[in-house]
């Protein structure tokens, strides 16, 4: 009898400290496509329901046997959501779609380095930031300044206003070249970018634009003094009671005038065209032409440096400001002349 005990008793020791048998890992419960089709074609049907109705039905779900087991905790979680009376309809398909992933194992690794930035790479660095060249979108704000005008037959000793005339806002869309924070004229992009051909030949053309100006602003000049000489007689030949003479004078006059319209205007349109040629790279270039002389420059700019394509992804990355600038605008009406105040800016 006791020795039976002892046999019973050592197999029972032994049981307990044989090792426990392997427990399944339970598979998470993760929707295929076609199980996420079915289901989100029966949570659509239940869109129009809402508060009790929807939680009755989204249980009468829970319930139907033929759901996969996946599915059904799909519909559970959408039940928690449907709780709140003010859930939308979105927000349980989200709930019901959303799956928990199964954890990643933890693997130990030692920690990297972090990257040292050496003096020389910071500066290199910098360097880029100073010497790269972008194209930058543009918003100019025009108006919204005050035109005071005054009439031309005011007292000379006293300021009369005659009309103050608020200007309306408006906004310009265009796009600039930038090297860093300085905006390039069209020739400096094109030195910079080592087009030297292409750079001659635009200033040949601005400086030939501006040398016609400059004759027509000329003969305006003429035609203003012809127009002085023509006054000063007009008015010593009335004093003389000289008809002739006046006529003489009135015919100078006149012609001063005509000469001088046509030198300023006529000067002015070779000096706007100058003008734009120089500063505004949409009246010469497209701005895809100029994004891909951009880039060529720029990464001949990142090998010269010794950056790489990540740092400089970096960099450019951090975009730039807005650049905001004031500017006086000279107005003029039927009535007299006047000034425009506004703030123009780049953005």
């Amino acid at each position: 009898m006791t020795l039976a005990l002892s046999l019973l008793l050592g197999a029972a020791q032994a049981e307990d400290d044989a090792p426990a048998p392997p427990v399944q890992e339970e598979a998470p419960l993760v929707l295929d496509d076609a199980q996420r089709l079915e289901l989100a074609e029966r949570l659509d049907a239940l869109s129009e329901l809402t508060g009790e109705a929807r939680r009755d039905a989204l249980l009468e779900m829970l319930g139907d046997d033929a759901l996969a087991p996946a599915q059904k905790a799909a519909v559970s979680r959408a039940l928690g959501e449907a709780w709140d009376d003010d859930a939308t309809h979105g927000s349980l398909v989200a709930a019901a779609m959303r799956e928990t992933p199964k954890p990643l194992p933890v693997v130990e690794s030692e920690e990297p380095e972090g990257v040292r930035l050496t003096p020389e790479k910071l500066a290199n660095v910098r360097e880029y930031q100073r010497r790269r060249i972008v194209v930058r979108q543009e918003t100019e704000i025009r108006g919204g300044g005050t035109s005071v005008v005054s009439s031309p037959w005011a007292n000379p000793y006293t300021i009369t206003p005659s009309q103050v005339v608020q200007d309306p806002v408006y906004t310009v869309q265009g796009w600039g070249i930038y090297q860093g924070s300085r905006r390039l004229s069209v020739p400096e992009y094109l030195n910079v970018i080592g087009s030297t051909q292409m750079q001659q030949y635009i200033e040949d053309d601005i400086l030939r634009l501006e040398r016609t100006s400059k004759a027509l602003y000329a003969f305006g000049g003429v035609g203003v003094a012809a127009t002085v000489v023509g006054v000063v007689g007009m008015n010593a030949a009335r004093q003389q009671n000289d008809s002739d003479l006046w006529l003489i004078f009135f015919a100078t006059a006149g012609g001063g005038v005509a000469t001088m319209l046509t030198g300023f205007i006529g000067g002015s349109i070779p000096a706007s065209k100058a003008t734009r040629i120089e500063q505004e790279p949409e009246y010469t270039f497209t701005p895809e032409q100029v994004r891909e002389g951009t880039d060529g420059y720029n990464d001949g700019l990142r090998q010269e440096l010794d950056l790489t394509v990540d740092e400089v992804l970096l960099i450019e990355a951090a975009g730039a400001g807005a650049n905001v600038r004031p500017y006086v605008v000279p107005s003029a009406s039927p009535s007299g002349l006047g000034i425009s105040l506004g703030v123009g800016g780049s953005f």
